[in-house]
């Protein structure tokens, strides 16, 4: 019930036409008729089912809880445990709701006797659904690419450095893209840092503890710690973070209510807006990304 991109039909959309708590109502009533469909299709597919094929479908989301339960129980090792359950759930409505409707049509009197009016009446049913909810699927994916052309050089350069470099930066910049564009180590990004085991969390938090004194400081010693203690060897630094007032630092709590408070006590004495750390450290600087060398520290 939600899609991508343009409507397919604006003037009929209950996303663009509806205030919010009507939609929700909405949405709630149709997901409500989608179960109830898909519930009564179901069993009569499995009912009538002489090949075997409903039962396959039933295993399929009976693997996706185990798969779920396993994740969960060996996480954070099979990434987000929700995730089998989310790629199923399309599945459900794209094939199943649909299959599920010819299916119950087909139990009608009328329509069992004329064919083709039981297709009519299926396409119509479909054509209402999508002209209600679906959307064209054209996403402006720019924002996600990961070749964006203010990155390119910058990702060109971390790709040509030794492959055991450690890269730090804001984790939801630019360098949440490195290591699948550059295949180079990145210290934390924020696809990384997901709270699913306490030990994994313990270490995400002290690297983002350390991060965080070290990108928004005075001086250089939380930037040597990186260095000495974390091994980082390289450090990026997106200027915009400290000079754009639309484009400062976010990230989730216990963070996020710090970042400003820092801002504006260091305004006028960022460390990392030094022009004299550029000249000695930086091996990169355009458009307002600047990668340093933290061996080259002063």
């Amino acid at each position: 019930m939600y899609s991508h991109g343009d409507p397919i039909v604006s003037s009929l959309n209950v996303h663009k036409n509806l205030d919010p708590l009507t939609l929700l109502f909405v949405l709630a009533v149709t997901g409500l008729i989608v179960l109830i469909v898909i519930v009564r299709g179901m069993r009569v597919v499995l009912r009538e089912d002489h090949i075997g094929g409903g039962i396959r479908l039933f295993s399929f989301f009976v693997v996706c809880g185990a798969l779920h339960i396993i994740a969960w129980l060996a996480a954070p090792y099979f990434y987000i445990p929700t995730r089998y359950f989310m790629f199923s759930l399309p599945f459900l409505v794209t094939l199943i709701f649909p299959w599920s409707i010819y299916t119950l049509l087909g139990r009608v009197s009328r329509l069992q006797l004329q064919p083709t009016l039981r297709d009519a009446v299926f396409l119509g049913i479909v054509a209402v659904y999508l002209a209600a909810f679906g959307g064209r699927g054209n996403v402006d994916l720019s924002a996600a690419s990961v070749e964006e052309k203010p990155s390119q050089r910058l990702f060109d350069k971390i790709a040509r450095l030794p492959k055991d470099v450690v890269i730090a930066g804001w984790p939801v910049g630019a360098l949440r893209k490195v290591e699948y564009v550059t295949r180079r180590n990145a210290f934390l990004t924020g696809d990384l840092h997901q709270v699913l085991h306490l030990t994994f969390m313990k270490v995400m938090r002290n690297r983002m503890d350390a991060l965080f004194e070290a990108y928004l400081s005075t001086d250089a010693a939380p930037i040597y710690r990186l260095r000495q203690e974390f091994r980082v060897t390289h450090l990026l630094v997106d200027a915009r973070d400290f000079t754009d007032p639309k484009h400062t630092p976010e990230y989730f709590a216990p963070w996020r209510t710090r970042i400003l408070p820092r801002l504006q006590e260091i305004k006028g004495k960022e460390y990392l807006l030094s022009q004299k750390l550029y000249e000695r450290a930086a091996v990169f600087n355009q458009n307002g990304l600047i990668l340093l060398d933290l061996a080259k520290l002063p």
